[in-house]
């Protein structure tokens, strides 16, 4: 296939901007905005912000409205198969020539706030190439995943959306959002804007949320709204999926794990409370309505990679995208889903607490393979492995893909009972994906 010119140096240009300005705000993405006519006071936005969560629950809102006949944006931080994922618009990508045409359209300009000393950085670049691609393809709604935090996030630049929704929330990112729960909860409740409901994960803690319930009795008109665990019965749970019922009906979904079922039902409680709205701007539609089917279908029809994805069978492997301690939590509770022996491919970046990970990767699995990610700053498997010589498992440090692959081989060949996780990062998530496909 012919490579597409235009697109590798539109990619090259936004990947060469600084990732982080000087000073964390919303100053630059504001000035930017200015600039070019601020298309994001044009659009009806659902905003996601959260530690885990965020990427399932906002595919779930998107595949409703979709369902429900309305064209409907998304936009989520990072990707994992192709970075053109990140901007989508009814699950279809945005393609290499619009986005080159949206970047050399904006380059000009970031290459002029130089001059004012304007840095803009890469994720304030996406974040506005994101905001021209949903408006020039006319979306009704766009779900709008945060990249990291909500106070300060360049996301948060929107007017008050139609919905906010918190997930669930826990320590990560400590260097940028603050060493305590209180301080995460804070920066993240950022994004509650008055007039503008909240909905929120209901398996947070009474803090985060006595901290949210707070921030937005600041707010006119902001109110929080949290799914009732007590009508959620579950009726099945496996590697393919959950069965439940909620608030009296029956859906279905394909991702694993219960935090996917309380995902689902902030998703549900999300929609249920647009609806009662009548009026949206830019509307293609006269009249906003949406019906229980299509919630049902939206649900069963929603997909993420590396949310305890099987990518192979004959070894099984599985993808998992948890990168912090509670997404570990979250993938043992899956874990009890795969008989036979299991054995984990691990790597983590430097900034994440690694050794809690590890004590607990540690009583379930009997091996694990450690690898360096390619092109981050990760944990040296040197020192991953010097630190599990204190529990009862077998570890081995690799330095590459290749050598996983022939690592996973030998094992399986020995033991043909064994399944494979791969963890401990979405950027390891999304690098050895398609690898391993490929490979094995």
């Amino acid at each position: 296939m012919k490579e597409n010119t235009d697109y590798q140096q539109a990619y090259k240009y936004i990947s060469s901007l600084k990732k982080f300005g000087s000073k964390l705000g919303l100053d630059r993405i504001k000035i930017l905005l200015d600039i070019i006519k601020n298309p994001e006071k044009k659009i009806n936005f659902i905003h996601i912000a959260g530690t885990n969560g965020k990427g399932s629950t906002t595919m779930f809102c998107s595949n409703i409205l979709i369902s429900a006949g309305y064209k409907t944006g998304a936009f989520f931080s990072p990707h994992i198969i192709n970075f053109r994922e990140r901007f989508q618009v009814d699950n279809q990508m945005i393609t290499e020539d619009e986005f080159a045409w949206i970047t050399n359209t904006i380059k000009p300009v970031i290459e002029n706030l130089k001059n004012d000393d304007v840095i803009i950085t890469e994720f304030e670049a996406l974040t506005a190439i994101g905001f021209a691609f949903f408006l020039y393809k006319k979306c009704d709604f766009v779900c709008l995943e945060t990249g990291l935090g909500g106070s300060l996030d360049a996301t948060n630049i929107i007017p008050p959306p139609v919905a906010s929704i918190i997930t669930s929330i826990s320590i990560d990112h400590t260097d940028r959002l603050g060493e305590t729960i209180s301080e995460i909860t804070e920066n993240k409740a950022g994004i509650i804007k008055e007039n503008s409901p909240v909905i929120v994960y209901p398996k947070n803690s009474e803090e985060i949320l006595e901290i949210i319930y707070k921030k937005a009795s600041t707010l006119s008109k902001s109110t929080v709204i949290l799914p009732s665990t007590s009508s959620l019965i579950i009726e099945k749970m496996d590697l393919y999926g959950s069965e439940f019922i909620y608030d009296g009906y029956k859906y279905r979904i394909n991702l694993v794990g219960e935090h996917q079922i309380y995902n689902a039902i902030t998703a549900i409680e999300t929609i249920n409370t647009i609806t009662i709205k009548s009026k949206y701007k830019n509307l293609n539609k006269k009249k906003f309505s949406i019906s229980n089917k299509n919630i049902t279908n939206g649900l069963s029809q929603s997909f993420i990679p590396a949310r305890m994805e099987k990518i192979k069978s004959s070894p099984n492997i599985y993808i998992d995208g948890a990168h912090n301690l509670d997404g570990i939590l979250k993938l043992k509770e899956t874990l009890k889903f795969i008989t036979g022996n299991k054995a984990c491919i691990f790597g983590v970046l430097s900034n994440k607490n690694y050794k809690d990970m590890l004590e607990i990767l540690s009583k379930e699995f009997s091996h694990i393979i450690f690898v360096n990610i390619e092109n981050h700053s990760s944990v040296d498997i040197q020192t991953l492995l010097d630190y599990t010589k204190n529990y009862n498992i077998e570890a081995f440090s690799l330095s590459s893909y290749l050598d996983v692959v022939e690592c996973i081989n030998t094992i399986y060949q020995k033991d043909n009972n064994f399944s494979f996780v791969v963890c401990g990062s979405l950027y390891l998530a999304s690098d050895i994906r398609n690898f391993i496909k490929d490979t094995i």
